[in-house]
C-alpha cells in the first residue's frame, strides 16, 4: 500500500480512534508532509472524528523530533497537502469501484466484447486491482483477459 492508500484506508476503518494504532500505521508512512497534515486535520477536526484531541496532540509531540524547525505556516500547507492527496485517492477508489461494476455488469449479460472494451481503456494499476478481486473471488477464467491488457 502507498502512504495514501494506508492513511485513507486508516479514515475507512476508523483505526485513528485507537492511539497505538494510529502510531502503527503512521510509523508504516514515509511521507512527513502527510502525517503532519493528517494529524493538524484530525486535531482541528477532533470533534468530527469523535476523537480525544489528546491523541493527535501526543503523536505530533512525538514526531516532534522531526519537526525542529516547521513553522504554522508549513502546518497549513501540510494538511492541505494532505487534503489534496486523500482527495486523490478517493477518486482513484471511486473510478476502481465504477469500473468494477461496469465489468460485473458487461459478465452479467454475457457481453464479454464490451469487458475487454472495458479492460482496453482501464489503467494498469486498476487492472491489477481487478485482477485481484477476480482471484480472491476465484473467478479464474477472467483473469485470462485481464492478463492480456497487463
Amino acid at each position: 500500500m502507498t502512504n495514501e492508500e494506508l492513511i485513507y484506508q486508516c479514515m475507512l476503518d476508523k483505526t485513528y480512534q485507537n492511539k497505538t494504532e494510529l502510531e502503527l500505521i503512521l510509523n508504516r508512512v514515509s511521507d512527513n508532509r502527510l502525517i503532519y497534515g493528517f494529524l493538524s486535520d484530525l486535531f482541528s477536526n477532533h470533534k468530527s472524528y469523535n476523537i480525544d484531541e489528546s491523541i493527535p496532540l501526543e503523536l505530533f509531540s512525538q514526531y516532534k523530533q522531526n519537526m525542529k524547525n516547521i513553522s504554522a505556516e508549513q502546518l497549513v500547507l501540510d494538511n492541505q497537502y494532505y487534503k489534496n492527496k486523500m482527495s486523490l485517492v478517493g477518486y482513484q477508489r471511486k473510478s476502481y469501484t465504477s469500473i468494477l461494476i461496469q465489468l460485473l455488469s458487461s459478465i452479467i449479460i454475457s457481453d464479454m466484447v464490451e469487458f475487454e472494451n472495458l479492460l482496453k481503456i482501464t489503467e494498469k494499476p486498476q487492472l491489477l486491482k481487478i485482477k485481484e478481486y477476480f482471484l480472491e473471488k476465484e473467478k479464474y477464467e477472467y483473469i485470462i483477459y485481464i492478463d492480456k491488457y497487463l
